[in-house]
């Protein structure tokens, strides 16, 4: 998602207008904020930033610790958001997000399977192998889990492109709301 170190934008709470000018830092994969956005309350984290990237396009940042502040001539403080939500054209209802299925898009996939084109001189054909699926269902979690992988082929005016793809698909039998899921005590292992 990210390809450079820093973004530059806005940011705002979600409840107030004001937006303060923002710098967005990937630190060892580590989301930063800098910015000189501030609470009149005393906390020591915010429950919910959006802001607007450029780059990037609008993010909804969730629980949203203050790693640092300062103050003097101007204040500034930086967020460091546990979660962090990205959408092209506007902010993400992060806390009523639910999710029913994705995909995973996975390169070691090409390198599991063998699988490619042969041309038939006899009948002046490219022959494809069928694209593989395998479906595992794990019934005690309700989920169940697709590998893909498939051809892409693309022709242009000057050369025929063949692109081994793969991916994962998981899919839930029921929605499932994106925070719970990640805070939910059945998730955690007890020793």
């Amino acid at each position: 998602m990210f390809k450079e170190k820093k973004y530059y934008g806005e940011v705002w709470f979600p409840k107030e207008e004001t937006r303060c000018f923002c710098v967005l830092l990937i630190n060892d994969n580590d989301i930063l904020l800098e910015t000189n956005l501030l609470t009149t309350k005393p906390v020591h984290k915010e429950p919910l930033i959006n802001g607007i990237f450029t780059g990037l396009g609008h993010l909804t940042f969730v629980d949203c610790k203050i790693r640092k502040s300062e103050s003097g001539i101007s204040q500034m403080k930086i967020y460091a958001p546990k979660y962090s939500f990205i959408s092209a054209h506007h902010p993400i209802n992060a806390l009523n997000l639910k999710f029913q299925e994705f995909n995973v898009t996975n390169d070691a996939i090409v390198s599991w399977v063998n699988h490619g084109t042969w041309y038939n001189s006899t009948d002046q054909k490219l022959i494809k192998e069928d694209d593989i699926s395998q479906e595992i269902r794990i019934d005690d979690a309700g989920l169940t889990v697709t590998i893909n992988h498939s051809l892409n082929i693309n022709s242009k005016r000057t050369e025929l492109l063949i692109r081994n793809f793969g991916y994962v698909k998981f899919k839930l039998d029921n929605p499932v709301d994106t925070l719970e899921a990640s805070i939910h005590p059945s998730n955690y292992i007890s020793y």
